[in-house]
């Protein structure tokens, strides 16, 4: 199904570093996001930072990524 997905080209060493990045990122953004979420008082302010949080993950993730998969692939 997903036969032409890049993670299957991957060896399987190379997979599980993508899978350990893929874990890394989530558990950063989720430990930044509940440090703000407890310093943030206010609903608007909490509110705000979520957004601006989402939108850096949206646009840091691809990066990490994309430079994790040069530095694998020849």
């Amino acid at each position: 199904m997903y036969a032409n997905d890049s993670f299957f080209t991957l060896t399987p060493a190379g997979q599980a570093g993508l899978s350990l990045l893929s874990l890394l990122l989530t558990a950063g953004m989720l430990w930044l996001a509940a440090t703000m979420a407890r310093r943030a008082r206010r609903a608007l302010l909490g509110g705000l930072l979520g957004l601006a949080l989402w939108w850096a993950f949206l646009w840091l993730s691809p990066q990490v990524y994309y430079t994790y998969y040069r530095a694998i692939i020849p």
